[in-house]
Parts: C-alpha cells; structure tokens; sequence
C-alpha cells in the first residue's frame, strides 16, 4: 500500500540523491487523507506528485496541499487531451511535464501516435518545463526514437516484468541491465 510505497522511497532517497516522483492514482492518497500523505511524501524523501486520474480543476485542496509541502505536481498531457486545455494543464505543472506517448496499454510498444512530435513541438512553445514521454517506452528501440525529441523516457512496465519474471532470482540484475541498455540507447 502507500505506507509501502513510501518507505521505499525513504530508503531509496537514503541512498540516492536522484528524484523522485510517487505516480499514483487519487484513491490511495485521498483514502490516507491528503494532508497525511502529502506530508509523509515530503518526510520520506519525494520530490514530487503525479495522480494520474485527478485533472488540475478537481479536488483543488490535493493541489494546494502538495505545494504546501513542496511536492512538485507533475501533470500529463495525453494524445487525446485537447490543446485548449493545454493552458491549464501546463499551469498546474511544476517540476516537468508527461507526455503519454499514445493511447493503449501501458508498456505495448506497438507504435506512437503519429502527432506525438507535433503534441511536444507545441508544449515547448508553452512551456520551459522538461517533458517526459512515457507509456508504451518498453525497448531500448523505443527509447531511441525520443532521443532529443524528449528531455526524459519514463518507463515502467518494462522493469516490472524484469522483475516479476523471477522476483526471487535475479530480478536485480534484469533491472539493471535492462536500465543499462535504455540508457546506451539514449545517450
């Protein structure tokens, strides 16, 4: 659950200096209490907030709580979303922005929308903000065709079949090589 999730990132950030964004959806945080959670997330060590199922105009008290314990709000902007409200969106988002890459199930690297380029040409006329493309970056391949189209490939999927194909046998090393090979593919 949330308490989980947090201690790991506790002791990842006793670790690792790297940031860290918890990606969740409302029920988890709402059902702990917003004030709760958001200030366990600052206390444990994470830098910022995405909840993929809150939109910026609902539930302003989630938004306003998580700058009230600096936790960046990270929105997402998906093939479908409307360029009207790219504005809003964009106002919201503090710390960068995600792109979902297209519509589908999330780590099938089956193709991008083909407006992807466009949808990211046009947020950098709006934004200075770094933008992450994420859903469907399941490959090395994948992660090459965003190289200097994106500031960042968020990828997720990938690293959980690395691990739940044998949690308790070298589950460490499939991550790390597969993370080793994403990173080749970007640099």
């Amino acid at each position: 659950g949330a308490e989980q999730a947090l201690a790991l990132v506790a002791r990842f950030r006793d670790h690792d200096p790297l940031p860290v964004v918890i990606m969740s959806y409302a029920q988890p945080i709402l059902a702990s209490g917003v004030e709760r959670f958001t200030r366990a997330a600052s206390e444990a060590g994470a830098d910022g907030l995405l909840i993929s199922d809150l939109p910026p105009e609902e539930a302003p008290e989630v938004w306003e709580q998580c700058d009230r314990e600096g936790l960046d709000t990270v929105t997402m902007v998906a093939p479908t979303t409307d360029p009207g409200r790219l504005p809003l969106l964009l106002a919201r988002c503090r710390g960068f922005v995600y792109v979902v890459a297209r519509t589908g199930v999330t780590g099938d690297s089956k193709g991008f929308a083909g407006s992807l380029l466009d949808r990211i040409a046009d947020l950098r006329r709006l934004t200075t903000l770094p933008i992450a493309v994420g859903f469907g970056i399941s490959s090395p391949a994948a992660a090459r065709t965003l190289r200097g189209v994106a500031d960042a490939v968020v990828v997720g999927a990938a690293f959980a079949r690395a691990v739940a194909q044998d949690p308790s046998s070298g589950a460490v090393m499939r991550v790390r090589e597969l993370a080793g090979s994403l990173i080749a593919s970007v640099r």
